[in-house]
């Protein structure tokens, strides 16, 4: 585009970007907080005139705050976007000011009595009407006809699968040109393709989007808006600011910390997820991004937020890369030997078993994979994953790999051709109810990686061959859990068979205080990882788990002690819970009953011993104190606390009270399971109390969990029992 077209544009848009800024500051007059219902999505806000409407909390460090909503001018009207359905539905307007927000809003339409569209949502009608305007429902099926001159329509509150086609949103743009307002509401990071949506389609349109980022409520479950809001927040600002910053193209601050710069960053790095390949901002920022020498995470010297270009920088290579290696590769998930041979490989997938199916076969970084299957199979859902690191990373403050290295493609067609620039493990999806049968997928240009099978593969050939295959990341597997590390972790182990089979005991001894059957639909997987998502370890499909554990998953000896095994066994926990006995507070507390029945049952730990983080002896001052005052708020927020109460059933009753207590919820009707926290709490007092042969009414009560009198009054024939003090 020539620089005097360019500049006339700009021109043009000034008057815009002032009109937009106004009406925002308009919008937000009197508005102290706002109704953040559910887990509020976020809209990404890059256009000329389009402006941050507010913005909310991320609840991670160093990535403060994120739009929550938007607003645009085009033409003679306005756009409205917010990242969360909630925001157009009646409990939203009665929270904090939220309904001042939109009496602000539709004052701009410079109507005394603005005349109202409200499509396909009834129940926000009334709400709409009390702010003295005249709301109208129109059933989807009419939605069109609100747009056209004759209707005299000032304002449209979409629902969100409106707009649905590439009409409907050129429609609702000339009714915006034209001095319409619309107001849309989506929850963005529900959708399965952000750029595809079809409200993104128009939104794109006017410099906003619906984005895959969550926020949260400052308190009372509503948002704080910032005043004044951060230029940051703004892809464009976020741009204007990095090509402004000393040194572009190097790293962007050095041994100084800037806010505003970092969160510039993370404004862009979300862009990069929510913006289709060909909006303006994209292209900016690759051109921004180029580097001779880009600056790469290591373990040694991780990408951190103020290495805001730098991330940027890679975040857009990563998107642009093609059939070549990634840089970053080389570090993690780590080169494929010069050497290694390239194989052809055919494996018999049983799509029986749902979830991914390993190959033992590995995609080197940025070369393609051919894979050949049936045509009949082709229509299955079926589909091949080059990676086993699903975790996305972008929100940490620290990078040692890059944010996403794990890629899925579809297997519609007969053959298929694939590429990962970071490489990885192949695997073979199966949906859930698959009725494909055993079919047979060649898969051609791979590396040999690594894989025991319990029960299968012989150790005579392990250990001649199999183990010094070249791929760098092994699995060793059972029916029950598969494990995938670094195969460094695994060369010199003479035979795995033993320390598979204390992992099938881990297994099944969770199972068997789930109340789940031993033989299981698909085995549940554990992964090692450079970066994981949240904390730790996380619980999940795959179990993730920090490098520093690798030689753990197959060191028997440690995976035998209390502290050895802790970690692994209370995220396959996570992975056995049930809400309708985990209530609030006690997500981490009745994880940790299998922790400790699995270090019972299959490592051999005494009761005491494991039992001891919650009632040893360097907790009993808490007790003590926590007892002669009990206050359920306390107990919820400290959950080795609140494990001391059921360890005290345990040392009591051993497990079988507890296995039978759970086991009775898989087997319960929908109009019996427990609605509310209290029949929560109620039933699974009175279900352990009649697995125990006693009344622990009182025992719920000393340790300050509230229960119903009802629930109560029905364990009086059992006779009463508190531990001894």
């Amino acid at each position: 585009m020539p620089r005097t077209l360019i500049l006339l544009l700009a021109l043009l848009t000034l008057p815009l970007r002032a009109a937009v800024a106004a009406d925002r500051d308009a919008v937000m007059t009197g508005v102290t907080s706002v109704a953040a219902p559910g887990t509020p999505g976020s809209v990404c806000v890059f256009g000329d005139t389009a402006a941050v409407l507010f913005d909310g909390p991320t609840g991670r460090k160093g990535d403060a705050r994120i739009p929550v909503a938007g607003i645009a001018r085009a033409g003679k009207g306005r756009v409205v976007a917010f990242g969360h359905d909630g925001y157009l539905k009646p409990d939203a307007f009665a929270a904090a000011d939220t309904a001042k927000l939109f009496e602000n809003l539709l004052k701009l339409t410079g109507k005394e009595k603005p005349r109202v569209a409200v499509i396909q949502n009834r129940a926000l009608t009334p709400a709409l009407a009390r702010l003295n305007v005249d709301a109208q429902d129109v059933p989807a099926p009419r939605w069109r006809d609100t747009l056209t001159a004759g209707a005299k329509c000032d304002a449209v509150f979409l629902p969100p699968n409106l707009p649905a086609t590439a009409e409907d949103a050129a429609l609702l743009r000339a009714y915006v040109d034209a001095g319409g307002t619309a107001v849309l509401a989506v929850t963005g990071w529900a959708q399965k393709s952000l750029p595809d949506h079809p409200g993104n389609r128009f939104l794109h349109t006017v410099g906003l989007a619906f984005a895959a980022a969550t926020t949260g409520g400052d308190e009372n479950d509503t948002i704080r808006p910032s005043k004044p809001i951060s230029p940051a927040l703004h892809v464009g600002h976020a741009l204007t600011m990095l090509e402004q910053a000393p040194a572009p193209g190097a790293e962007l601050v050095r041994g100084q910390k800037n806010v505003e710069l970092e969160l510039a960053g993370a404004t862009l790095l979300r862009a990069l997820t929510d913006l289709p390949p060909d909006a303006e901002p994209i292209a900016r920022l690759r051109k921004l991004a180029v580097a001779p020498n880009p600056k790469l995470p290591t373990f040694k010297t991780p990408l951190r937020q103020s290495d805001a270009l730098a991330r940027v920088a890679l975040v857009a290579s990563m998107k642009d890369a093609g059939a070549k290696p990634h840089p970053a590769a080389a570090e993690f998930p780590g080169p494929v030997p010069a050497d290694a041979k390239r194989v052809t490989r055919t494996v018999s997938i049983d799509t029986a078993t749902p979830r991914w199916h390993s190959t033992g076969l590995y995609a080197a970084p940025g070369e393609p994979i051919t894979v050949t299957l049936p045509a009949d199979a082709a229509t299955k859902g079926l589909r091949l994953r080059i990676g086993a690191h699903t975790d996305k990373t972008y929100h940490l403050a620290a990078w040692r790999r890059a944010p996403e290295i794990s890629k899925s493609f579809a297997l519609d067609k007969p053959t298929i051709a694939a590429i990962n620039p970071f490489g990885g493990l192949i695997y073979v999806e199966v949906p859930k109810d698959s009725a494909a049968g055993t079919i047979d997928v060649k898969i051609a240009n791979a590396v040999e990686a690594p894989l025991f099978v319990l029960g299968k593969t012989s150790v005579a050939d392990w250990k001649s061959s199999i183990r010094t295959r070249p791929a760098p990341w092994a699995e060793v597997a059972t029916d029950k859990l598969i494990i995938t590390l670094k195969s460094e972790a695994i060369r010199d182990l003479d035979d795995p068979t033993p320390v598979l089979e204390h992992w099938v005991k881990v297994m099944d001894a969770s199972a068997t205080l789930a109340g789940w059957p031993i033989a299981r639909k698909s085995p549940e997987r554990m992964v090692s990882d450079a970066d994981i998502s949240a904390g730790y370890m996380h619980s999940g499909y795959p179990i993730m788990t920090g490098l520093d554990v690798t030689r753990t998953f197959v060191d028997l000896p440690k995976l035998r002690t209390l502290d050895g095994g802790w970690g692994f066994y209370h995220e396959v926990g996570h992975n056995h819970q049930h809400p309708d006995w985990t209530f609030e507070g006690t997500t981490e507390v009745t994880v940790n009953l299998f922790t400790m029945h699995t270090l019972e049952t299959v490592c051999g730990v005494s009761k005491e011993d494991a039992t001891s983080r919650a009632i040893g002896p360097k907790m009993q001052p808490k007790i003590k104190a926590y007892l002669a005052k009990p206050d359920f708020e306390k107990w919820k927020s400290d959950p080795f606390l609140a494990l001391a109460m059921y360890a005290q059933v345990r040392m009591a009753f051993g497990w079988e009270p507890f296995k039978t207590a759970i086991a009775e919820y898989r087997t319960l009707p929908a109009n019996a399971r427990p609605k509310t926290e209290l029949e929560k709490h109620d039933q699974w007092m009175t279900r352990l109390s009649r697995a125990s042969g006693k009344n622990l009414a009182g025992f719920f009560e000393a340790w300050g969990v509230p229960t119903s009198e009802a629930a109560r009054k029905s364990l009086s024939d059992l006779p009463a029992w508190m531990p001894a003090r």
